[in-house]
């Protein structure tokens, strides 16, 4: 027996009314314009949210980062901003200023003719040499100019140095003046970045690939050769007592004449005619 026919006797309802339901339920009415365009509006949503949550993973990705390497990335941004300080600094003031007093920028000066030159103060708390040398406070003035290879440095610089007097031991101040003319020889082209040749000598002074011109270098050398070789804190310095170690210089000094054993007095006598 027909499944349709079936389904008739056990429902008691006619085949035909149950042909109309099951056409019914296979017929769908076409959807309204506005629900076909929803949908593809639906696709282009799911596009938008797909492209977002690759961005969200992008910034996860960099937040993970920036956590695990914090320190790092805090001192990249404080150079940042200093560098850019600096940058609004020098346009303020017309001067190529960076992260020392003693290092010039000389991009500019390196691209300007054979005798262009530039002018600076020199005004710092201190130069540091070593754990126990340094100079304090820097002035002077420097004044660099452009030559063929490179940049020409002429500085007169002067300081106090603490030393150690070779007489009683005790630390002053030591005032310090040199000046010296050092050419200091270009490495890098400044347009091209191109690597020029070293030069002949072995001890020169260089303009680092960045095109700044670190002072200091020459400045620690000049001020090791003019270092008195018997540094004394005053000419007329006494010195320290033979006996007891005093600094004379802190006043008056006197010693008891010592007690002669008189077991040792015959001795004495004879160590004293043998000196006469």
């Amino acid at each position: 027996m027909p499944a349709m026919c079936w389904l008739s006797l056990r429902s008691g309802l006619p085949s035909c009314t149950l042909v109309c339901v099951t056409a019914l339920r296979r017929w769908e009415p076409t959807r309204p314009l506005h629900q076909r365009v929803r949908k593809r509006h639906n696709v282009h949503d799911r596009a938008s949210i797909a492209g977002a949550q690759r961005a969200m993973g992008r910034r996860l990705q960099a937040d993970r980062w920036l956590a695990a390497h914090v320190d790092i990335a805090r001192e990249a941004s404080y150079n940042t901003m200093l560098e850019s300080r600096l940058r609004t600094a020098s346009e303020l003031f017309g001067r190529h200023l960076t992260m020392s007093e003693f290092r010039f920028s000389v991009s500019q000066l390196l691209q300007e003719p054979t005798g262009a030159t530039r002018r600076y103060e020199l005004d710092d708390p201190q130069l540091v040499v070593d754990e126990t040398l340094r100079m304090h406070p820097v002035k002077g003035h420097v004044r660099l100019t452009r030559t063929p290879k490179g940049v020409l440095a002429d500085a007169d610089v002067h300081g106090n140095v603490d030393l150690e007097c070779g007489r009683c031991l005790t630390l002053y101040a030591q005032p310090v003046a040199f000046d010296f003319s050092e050419e200091f020889y270009q490495t890098v082209v400044v347009n091209t970045g191109a690597k020029l040749p070293p030069p002949d000598e072995e001890d020169a002074f260089l303009i680092d690939e960045t095109h700044k011109l670190d002072l200091a270098v020459a400045m620690r050398e000049y001020l090791l050769l003019n270092l008195p070789p018997a540094p004394r804190c005053k000419e007329d310095c006494k010195g320290l007592c033979s006996i007891c170690g005093a600094n004379l210089n802190d006043g008056p000094h006197t010693h008891e004449p010592e007690a002669t054993d008189e077991r040792l007095a015959g001795l004495s006598k004879l160590l004293g005619q043998s000196e006469q």
